[in-house]
């Protein structure tokens, strides 16, 4: 059917072949102000009912006509939304309202009124015929909004859909091109830094008497800075291969894989770590994959040994935080200011001075993109000269908690460290 406008939404049709009612009924509807349309014949009466109507007034001689299955038809056809209110005029005899009661079944919203017509009862039927009416136009405004709604939610999803393959797209050929690079600098830089370290040396070995002591000095520290670009390549490559490689979480032990990597550290120490005092919480357990994991404990316990130039008490543990498990590395040692806190876990960041404390500044970044990809958060407290905690989560399932957002804000992350530092000197 057609979407009719506003003005044929409340519009009357009036199908009366015979007598004046047609006339009555139009002069009733002027006095509602109201459009209105009088028929003598179904087919043009069919026209206009296509067009848009609000209600339909029929006469019982209507009902009548030879070809009155038309409007039947009409009824039946209309959509699930419409249902056009009837008003039919009957006669008080007997076989004439029986006539009638059998045909406007098939016209199902009917109302019947006897004749002779009373002005006031019409004008009351049409106000509600039409109440009714609006109601439907009204469901019929609501579910077009929705099918547009609909539509233009499909639209939307598609064009997602392609965004994000497109996205997908470049991040594979990112992806492709990064292990590109990472192979070109593990094979293309490695062979010309150890020519210029070999070459270095040999040349303050094997000409040490002939080169003034200046030159030596020289050679010495290209030495020691190609050294250094070496160990920042396999850091990098490393760091690489964190982002890349296969996660298979499992059961794991963290207070055994810790006293594993604490025994580690202390062979591979010229003293054995004498100065120092570890302790660590008993029933550490987890659900991470173990080569990982072990990776950001090797760092975060190295970290502390290497940052406590005076030895100390290093412990490994956990505690609740909100409901979750937090699980914590604390050292007693140098510290730094906590307003660099962020800088701390960014690669070659680094809040030491290089010659006090060497290294690359990659470990806690490498941390950092291990217990994200676990769903966890890490995140660290300190004071200067009273030494560091480092906090990390690990959810069994892989969804960052809230602590995942409190790492981002300098100002966050001193709170939730805070928080956390509190409860393990409360403890």
């Amino acid at each position: 059917m057609n979407d009719p406008s506003l003005s044929t939404r409340e519009r009357l049709l009036v199908l009366a072949p015979v007598g004046r009612d047609a006339a009555l009924i139009q002069e009733m509807a002027k006095r509602r102000s109201l459009p209105s349309r009088g028929f003598r014949s179904v087919g043009e009466f069919v026209r206009a009912f296509e067009a848009g109507v609000g209600a339909v007034v029929l006469t019982e001689e209507a009902l009548a006509l030879p070809d009155i299955p038309q409007v039947f038809q009409l009824v039946e056809d209309q959509e699930p939304w419409s249902d056009v209110p009837f008003l039919v005029l009957v006669s008080r005899s007997h076989d004439s309202a029986s006539r009638t009661l059998r045909l406007t079944e098939y016209l199902r919203n009917v109302t019947l009124m006897e004749r002779p017509v009373r002005p006031r009862m019409v004008l009351s039927a049409f106000d509600t015929m039409l109440r009714d009416r609006r109601r439907q136009y009204a469901v019929r405004d609501l579910l077009d909004s929705l099918m547009e709604s609909e539509r233009r939610y499909r639209e939307l999803a598609t064009e997602l859909e392609k965004r994000v393959a497109l996205r997908t797209k470049e991040l594979s050929e990112a992806i492709t091109e990064m292990e590109g690079f990472t192979y070109n600098v593990s094979h293309d830089l490695r062979a010309p830094l150890r020519a210029i370290v070999s070459t270095s040396r040999m040349l303050r070995e094997d000409y040490s008497e002939l080169l003034p002591p200046p030159v030596q000095e020289e050679l010495g520290r290209q030495e020691r800075a190609a050294n250094k670009l070496a160990s920042v390549i396999d850091e990098l490559l490393k760091l690489s291969r964190i982002s890349r490689q296969a996660m298979s979480r499992t059961s794991v032990n963290l207070s055994q894989l810790a006293w594993q990597v604490i025994e580690d550290l202390r062979a591979g120490a010229e003293d054995g770590l004498r100065d120092f005092k570890f302790t660590v919480h008993d029933g550490l357990n987890c659900q991470a994959d173990p080569t990982l994991i072990r990776l950001v404990l090797d760092n975060l316990i190295g970290n502390a040994i290497k940052f406590s130039p005076d030895g100390g008490v290093i412990e490994i543990g956990e505690l609740s935080v909100d409901g979750s498990c937090v699980y914590f590395v604390r050292d007693e040692g140098v510290g730094f200011d906590m307003r660099y806190v962020n800088k701390a876990f960014m690669p070659f960041e680094r809040l030491v001075s290089d010659s006090d404390f060497p290294g690359t500044g990659v470990g806690l970044a490498n941390v950092q993109r291990i217990v994200r990809r676990h769903g966890g958060a890490v995140w660290a407290s300190s004071r200067i000269g009273e030494g560091s905690t480092f906090f990390f989560t690990l959810p069994d399932e892989a969804i960052v908690d809230e602590w995942a957002h409190r790492d981002t804000e300098c100002e966050d992350n001193a709170v939730a460290a805070s928080h956390a530092q509190e409860l393990i000197e409360s403890s």
